[in-house]
């Protein structure tokens, strides 16, 4: 990251390869990394690159992102019971309306939602049953 700030201070040379590196840091920086702190374990100046991973990433999300996100967490175990419920609706849901139209309706679903929502298909797994044994977890009767 030093190296593009100092090559974006030099010629016009300089500036074009910080151009291209900011580009390609996107990704193999930013979004490749794991976060979770380890590099500074190998670090011989303990440094967290992740610190700074973390700090990009939250410069690319707004409010909306921001307002689901802390949504997720405060009520996470209802949204996994949630989707497990969902994804348990699936096969009576195929029975009822058959394989071809499934397939059509979760496709057109999957464009309207601009590709974020999976679309169906015949080895999509079920949500299952609950962990009995996790606090906050409801098993599903089937």
């Amino acid at each position: 990251w030093r190296e593009i700030q100092f090559l974006e201070e030099g010629d016009a040379s300089d500036q074009e390869i910080a151009r291209q590196l900011r580009r390609d840091y996107a990704y193999e920086s930013v979004d490749t990394c794991a976060v979770d702190g380890l590099c500074a374990m190998g670090c011989p100046v303990k440094i967290n690159t992740g610190d700074l991973t973390r700090h990009f990433r939250s410069q690319r999300m707004g409010l909306l992102s921001l307002r689901i996100a802390d949504l997720t967490v405060r009520h996470f175990s209802k949204l996994v019971d949630t989707l497990r419920r969902g994804l348990n609706l699936t096969p009576p849901l195929v029975r009822l309306v058959g394989r071809e139209r499934m397939t059509a309706l979760s496709r057109r679903l999957y464009r309207l939602s601009g590709r974020r929502i999976p679309a169906w298909h015949p080895y999509m797994p079920v949500g299952g049953t609950g962990c009995p044994h996790c606090p906050g977890s409801m098993p599903i009767d089937t």
